[in-house]
């Protein structure tokens, strides 16, 4: 936004798109979760509350919740729905932070996944809840024997996957009927929709392919390493940024990966791909730094910034 990438780590900071120069650094030291970017500000929950920054300049626009340990926010429509470790699930204007409404539900709840009428949220009680957007009241509830791990996904045809402690994947319509239930690993990072599948990357370093209306395992392939961040669409493929600062596209139809290139240090956030190159921020005292991988006549080079 605004020729802004914005990366949370200790705090957020942001970058020039396309020098990759740092703009403005706020909230250092503090923990941060993953920031959204919607209508000129940057929303983020940190260890001190929540806050809608200016996204020119960093400066804080309006701020909230002080006093509750809040996870990443999800925006739709003009709305700011925030979870938190407490059970509180709230729903914030957007221009201003005024209240809309407030749930409280039995444990932590992960940020939710947004349907087109409902939203989906569960957490340590082993429910997943579906909740309408507009007024916060209940519709249905399922109960999955097993704490949460990561927040519901919506893919595109409304389906609602989940994932739990047990390594358990389910598949609901929008109204709750259970479509498919598989068993997998442990998930180590939020499901991700690519075509007409859904990878999965286990604790076990392996990445999983399901078929997103059956729950069919079309593949599984070992990633040798962990994955640093949530994978990111490139067009008709996926990229992972692991931990020990590979970089591999991933081919969804078979699995098959292909290593782009490999960074001196640990990924902080998902790859971003700009004008035919490939944007890695790496762990780095202060800011992470910035590292750029450009493919030139099928040879891959990094240049860091």
């Amino acid at each position: 936004m605004d020729n802004h990438l914005v990366v949370s780590e200790q705090g957020l900071t942001a970058y020039d798109s396309i020098s990759l120069a740092i703009r403005w650094q706020r909230l250092s030291g503090e923990r941060t979760h993953a920031p959204v970017l919607a209508a000129g500000l940057v929303l983020v929950s940190s260890s001190s509350g929540f806050y809608a920054l200016d996204s020119t300049n960093g400066s804080v626009v309006w701020q909230s919740n002080r006093d509750i340990n809040l996870f990443a926010p999800v925006v739709k429509d003009g709305v700011v729905y925030l979870a938190s470790e407490s059970g509180v699930l709230q729903a914030l204007e957007l221009a201003g932070g005024r209240l809309i409404w407030r749930r409280q539900l039995p444990g932590w709840i992960y940020p939710p996944g947004l349907g087109s009428e409902l939203l989906y949220t569960g957490g340590s009680d082993g429910n997943l809840w579906a909740i309408h957007l507009e007024d916060g009241s209940i519709h249905w509830r399922r109960d999955l024997g097993q704490e949460l791990v990561y927040s519901p996904v919506i893919l595109r045809d409304g389906t609602v996957i989940t994932t739990t402690f047990t390594g358990e994947v389910f598949a609901f319509s929008p109204m709750g009927r259970l479509h498919w239930q598989s068993r997998l690993s442990v998930n180590f990072m939020p499901p991700f929709e690519l075509g007409e599948r859904i990878l999965f990357s286990g604790i076990d370093q392996q990445l999983y392919a399901l078929d997103s209306k059956t729950g069919k395992r079309h593949w599984s392939t070992s990633l040798d390493g962990r994955l640093a961040a949530p994978l990111v669409l490139n067009k008709h493929t996926a990229l992972a940024a692991l931990d020990d600062g590979r970089l591999l596209e991933i081919d969804p139809q078979d699995g098959n990966l292909r290593l782009l290139g490999r960074a001196d240090g640990e990924p902080v956030a998902s790859p971003h791909v700009q004008d035919g190159q490939t944007v890695l921020f790496l762990k780095s005292f202060g800011a992470p730094k910035a590292i750029i991988l450009k493919r030139q006549s099928g040879v891959n080079s990094i240049k860091e910034m």
